[in-house]
């Protein structure tokens, strides 16, 4: 049987929701809550919209928690089309005590925007569903100015 080469892919924005990654991409497992140092979590990043996205800046004090997924890599086309605006890069998360590469997206193109209610609503819907802690969701809330 001819399984399809799979890797791992870092969300720590609205994909964090399995329903509206699996939507945009069938491939996706989910693999488990995961963390990813030396960037700090901003919704800085400019949509076609007008409004803020969920980005990465560096920091290396900074720590920024996320989903780790599984997919099937010939899907990376579809989610970088997806991702309009980011470039995907290579990280190293830790998942479980183990570390893993893992693929994720960062963009240079920034705004001082707020991001839109339903946006906000994805993110916050996938904190939840990942059983991430209260505070780092109300972090998030503030950082994104809700």
């Amino acid at each position: 049987m001819f399984l399809s080469k799979r890797e791992l892919y870092f969300a720590y924005g609205s994909n964090m929701s399995s329903n509206r990654l699996i939507e945009r991409i069938s491939s996706a497992k989910v693999i488990g809550p995961a963390s990813l140092d030396g960037f700090i979590w901003c919704c800085n990043k400019l949509a076609h919209d007008g409004t803020a996205r969920a980005n990465l800046m560096s920091d290396d004090a900074a720590v920024v928690l996320g989903v780790l997924f599984s997919m099937k890599v010939k899907q990376w086309r579809r989610l970088d089309q997806l991702e309009t605006g980011y470039r995907r890069i290579e990280v190293e998360v830790e998942h479980k005590g183990e570390l893993k590469k893992a693929y994720t997206y960062q963009s240079d193109l920034l705004t001082r925007q707020p991001p839109s209610e339903i946006y906000i609503s994805f993110i916050v819907d996938g904190l939840l569903e990942h059983q991430m802690s209260s505070e780092y969701v109300s972090e998030i809330r503030r950082e994104a100015g809700i």
